[in-house]
């Protein structure tokens, strides 16, 4: 193909009239396909997350990148699967077994907390029989809206199986063409601007760290809520810590989301370890959660995952609100990096402009 001559190059103002309609023309093109945005990121997520596996396989295999991956992929079904038999049977007997009777557990909260209408709590008085009166009815509010949602929640579930085969084949072009990829990203880069390749690795740090350290917690809390509960004898505890080490991957508010369940069915099950009444049983779990909570933020957040996404909590909570509406699940997992990494770029601008 014969090349284009080259008359000269575009003025100042030329150059800033098209990188601006680029820019108009690439933010126009990607919401006609935002729908594609949410399974792309996941696959870009999931090959990053891999990519390590995969140099490694390589690595000690000998084996082309593409054979890395593909044995990535079947050590990966092989686990998933081997995961599915053995966990599967005991969760289906686990979740047949949660019967929740809320009539019931609603008289046996109202007798606590008429028994125990006063409560000193560092220094303070606490009508708990007036908080029960709030809570009923916040509590059946919850539980309406999560029963009209269900067959929506299925139908959602049913429809994503295509967008998971996408996100599969995706991530497995993705990390096959690595290499290439990250080649071309980095000639885009012009000569001598050693500062973008010192943000994009500050950004890769970030990332590092905080996507693996999240699975890392994820697993670990998982494993530590199961293990505390079935301790104290609270009914379907490994199902409980599937749902904590699931909802870790949201910061801050995920384990608050986890504790209802576990409360919820030891306010009404009771131990079958520990001889007490149901309701102090729900506040030791409460307790318990709480604990391993704060052990979390003191011990394992700063040795796993670091200082390099130390955000307030008040900007994590508003970072996930905020993803949650922009992105919905997707936008609750990269709300905190996504964060982090605009205080890295924020803080060049300002030495730029300083």
């Amino acid at each position: 193909m014969p090349e284009m001559p080259m008359t000269g190059k575009f003025s100042a103002t030329t150059r800033r009239w098209v990188l601006a309609g680029l820019a108009v023309g690439g933010a126009v093109a990607l919401y006609t396909v935002r729908e594609l945005l949410v399974p792309f990121t996941l696959a870009v997520l999931l090959a990053y997350l891999l990519n390590p596996l995969v140099v490694f396989t390589a690595r000690v295999t000998k084996r082309s990148r593409t054979s890395a991956v593909a044995l990535v992929y079947l050590a990966l079904l092989a686990a998933l699967v081997l995961a599915l038999v053995l966990l599967i049977p005991t969760l289906v007997r686990q979740i047949r077994a949660i019967d929740l009777d809320l009539n019931s557990m609603s008289a046996q909260l109202r007798d606590f907390t008429a028994a125990h209408r006063q409560v000193e709590l560092f220094g303070f008085s606490l009508d708990l029989f007036s908080l029960y009166g709030e809570l009923q009815g916040t509590m059946h509010s919850a539980f309406s809206f999560l029963l009209a949602k269900t067959g929506g929640v299925l139908v959602g579930v049913a429809s994503s199986m295509a967008w998971f085969l996408l996100i599969l084949i995706a991530t497995f072009y993705l990390l096959k063409d690595a290499d290439s990829i990250r080649a071309y990203l980095l000639g885009l880069v012009p000569e001598g601007r050693q500062d973008v390749l010192d943000i994009a690795q500050g950004v890769n740090a970030i990332l590092s760290a905080y996507l693996r350290g999240r699975l890392v917690l994820c697993m670990v809390i998982g494993v530590v809520t199961w293990a505390t509960m079935a301790l104290v004898g609270l009914p379907n505890a490994l199902l409980m810590g599937l749902i904590a080490g699931a909802l870790e991957i949201i910061p801050n508010l995920g384990p608050v989301l986890a504790t209802i369940p576990a409360v919820l069915i030891a306010l009404y099950q009771g131990s079958a370890h520990v001889p007490i009444s149901s309701p102090w049983f729900a506040l030791v779990v409460l307790g318990l959660y709480t604990l391993i909570q704060q052990l979390e933020n003191a011990f394992l957040v700063p040795k796993i995952i670091g200082e390099s996404v130390n955000l307030h909590p008040l900007v994590v909570l508003f970072g996930i609100l905020a993803g949650a509406s922009l992105a919905g699940v997707v936008g609750i997992f990269l709300a905190v990096p996504a964060i982090a990494t605009g205080r890295i770029l924020a803080s060049y601008l300002f030495k730029k402009l300083a």
